[in-house]
């Protein structure tokens, strides 16, 4: 992308941004700047004010969105995944609880009944 260097004198469009780093915490911070920014230039408008981390979370919104509902959804497969899982072992002891019972009613022993052989 093409760009050009102009002096900040030289511009005749105002910065759309101010970044300022204080050791302060940063709402009382805002006070000041925007006190020094309308005695230096009282038509400036000042719109907007916010900390780096506010506009980071407002960047970052539409990913952690996509983050919940990915994680919703991992949730949801692991869920049907663990359900259908207990139906086929469900259905696999119930087909074999009539033989395992006709087995020991004829005498097998615990061991010999499992269906592995002594």
């Amino acid at each position: 992308m093409p760009s050009v260097f102009v002096p900040l004198a030289q511009r005749t469009i105002i910065p759309r941004a101010l970044e300022v780093r204080t050791s302060i915490d940063p709402a009382s911070a805002m006070a000041g700047v925007r006190r020094a920014i309308g005695n230096v230039a009282p038509e400036l408008p000042i719109e907007n004010v916010e900390t780096v981390a506010a506009r980071v979370r407002r960047g970052l919104s539409q990913e952690r969105l996509v983050v919940l509902l990915t994680s919703g959804f991992s949730v949801l497969a692991v869920s049907l995944a663990g359900f259908g899982l207990f139906g086929v072992l469900s259905y696999a002891v119930a087909r074999r609880t009539p033989e395992l019972g006709l087995r020991m009613a004829l005498g097998a022993s615990r061991r010999s009944s499992s269906g592995r052989g002594a």
